[in-house]
């Protein structure tokens, strides 16, 4: 329970969700359902488990392509404002998604509607209608996020701990990018370097005319 509020729920969840086949008991990094604190150590790897595992996939392993992460990237975005879910940060990969979300509710609700949206959204793209079988791993990862430092580290680790990012969403990146450099010429904030730049050329200036006058260095927020 959070100590500031008495709520029974964390300041959110980190859900992680799989094609289906992509990780399987004994591989590498693999996590089982009781793994819901961020930061638990990872069960050993096993050759052996893993490969039972395999003989016993019924369908061919899910990958995403670039066309499918955008789908279930927007699908993620949808199913959380439709229920008043704040989506944090979510990045698709080829083998699985991430998401850093703030719900009221049991875990295995956000990660089930965030599956079934993605699923009816590739469905109705007509995306994989020749496959016979599963899209995703039956479980998701559910890790609970206790204090506003575990959110920021999962946010973190979702956005920059994946490699090279493929397709993701930030609320924070978004405000930035929608609202504060929405009217900026080039989407870039002034900084001190562009005011110290054009206080020289204007400084050079061979004519007093500017003398005494107010000047504003703008990328279209305000710097003066």
């Amino acid at each position: 329970m959070r100590a500031d509020d008495h709520s029974p729920y964390p300041r959110a969840y980190l859900i992680t969700w799989r094609g289906y086949g992509t990780l399987l008991p004994g591989d590498p990094n693999w996590v089982t359902d009781s793994m819901n604190i961020y930061g638990d150590p990872l069960p050993p790897e096993s050759k052996e488990l893993a490969l039972y595992a395999r003989q016993l996939l019924r369908y061919p392993v899910y990958l995403m392509d670039q066309k499918r992460r955008v789908v279930v990237r927007d699908a993620t975005i949808e199913i959380c404002l439709k229920r008043g879910w704040d989506l944090l940060a979510t990045q698709i990969r080829t083998t699985h998604g991430h998401a850093v979300i703030r719900a009221e509710c049991d875990p295995d609700i956000v990660a089930c509607a965030i599956k079934g949206r993605a699923s009816r959204r590739l469905n109705q793209k007509r995306i994989d209608s020749d496959r016979d079988g599963e899209r995703w791993a039956e479980s998701a990862s559910k890790k609970r996020l206790w204090t506003e430092e575990r959110v920021q580290a999962a946010i973190d680790y979702v956005l920059n701990g994946q490699g090279e990012r493929m397709e993701w969403y930030s609320c924070e990146e978004d405000v930035i990018k929608k609202v504060m450099l929405k009217d900026t010429v080039d989407g870039e904030f002034t900084t001190a370097q562009d005011v110290a730049e054009a206080t020289l050329f204007f400084a050079s200036f061979a004519s007093a005319a500017l003398t005494g006058q107010s000047l504003i260095v703008s990328h279209g927020w305000v710097m003066e």
